[in-house]
This record gives C-alpha cells, sequence and structure tokens, in this order.
C-alpha cells in the first residue's frame, strides 16, 4: 500500500504539496505497520524459517519497534524534502 501511495504521490495524483505532515504522518504508520507485521511473520511464526536458517521462534525485543520507527520516520522525512523540493 506505501509502494501505491509513493507511486500516486511522485505521479502527481495526490496533492502532496497540499497536505506535507500528513502525507508524512501517513506514509511513515503505513511503511512502519508493514514492517513490524513483517519482523512478526519471520521471526514470531517463523515463516521463511528454512530460507534463513531460524530455527526457533522468538519474541521480538521491544526496543526493535522503536528503533524501526525512528528509521523510517527519518526515511519518510528525507523522502518529503525529495519530493516537495521541485515546488520551489
Amino acid at each position: 500500500m506505501a509502494v501505491v501511495l509513493v507511486g500516486a504521490a511522485a505521479d502527481g495524483r495526490l496533492p502532496v504539496s497540499d497536505h506535507p505532515p500528513l502525507v508524512s504522518a501517513g506514509l511513515t504508520l503505513v511503511s512502519t505497520l508493514a514492517a513490524c507485521g513483517a519482523i512478526v511473520a519471520v521471526f514470531q511464526r517463523g515463516w521463511l524459517g528454512t530460507g534463513i536458517d531460524n530455527g526457533a521462534t522468538a519474541p521480538v525485543d521491544p526496543w526493535i519497534s522503536l528503533m524501526l520507527f525512528a528509521l523510517l520516520f527519518g526515511l519518510s522525512v528525507d523522502y518529503q524534502v525529495f519530493l516537495l523540493s521541485p515546488d520551489q
């Protein structure tokens, strides 16, 4: 879903310059939820366990969610600057 939103924003179909903080917050939220879901699916539920040679499942540490959010928020802000720089 994040790929579709970013594609629509880059294509000009979404008015990115009208509400940049809302777009940035929405993309950060969607990206964080997708990344957390992938981490839980791989490490807690054991999906792709044979592919990455992860024999046992374990709970995800709480600090991983915070660090993931911080990283994705930084990338989102950088991408918003990249999208809005042609407007000036």
